[in-house]
C-alpha cells in the first residue's frame, strides 16, 4: 500500500482487507469443499444460530466453588504411610530364603 502512496493506517488496512477478502479469498473455488466461501455463507446463513453472549468473566474455580460439597473432589484420604507400619507389623522381608 505504501508502494502505491496510501497511507497505512488502520481504515487503509481495513479497506484494502475487505477488498481481498471480497474479490480473492471469498470468491475462489475452496479446494476441499469444491465451493465458492461466499456461496456457501449465503446457503448456511438461515442454519445458523445466534451469537453467544460475551464471557462474563467468572472463572471455572469461583464455579466449582459455589457447587455443593458432594460434587466437589476429595483431598487428603491417604492414609499416612506409618498406618501400614501398625497394621502389618510382620511385613515380608525381600531377601528372605526360602
Amino acid at each position: 500500500m505504501a508502494a502505491e502512496g496510501l497511507v497505512v493506517d488502520a481504515a487503509a488496512a481495513n479497506l484494502a482487507a475487505g477488498r481481498w477478502l471480497r474479490e480473492v479469498a471469498n470468491a475462489r473455488r475452496h479446494a476441499t469443499t469444491g465451493e465458492v466461501p461466499a456461496d456457501r455463507l449465503e446457503l448456511e446463513r438461515p442454519l445458523l444460530g445466534p451469537i453467544p453472549p460475551p464471557y462474563g468473566g467468572q472463572a471455572r474455580v469461583a464455579m466449582a466453588a459455589a457447587l455443593s460439597p458432594l460434587l466437589r473432589p476429595l483431598v487428603g484420604l491417604q492414609h499416612p504411610l506409618a498406618l501400614y507400619d501398625t497394621l502389618f507389623p510382620t511385613a515380608l522381608s525381600m531377601d528372605a530364603s526360602p
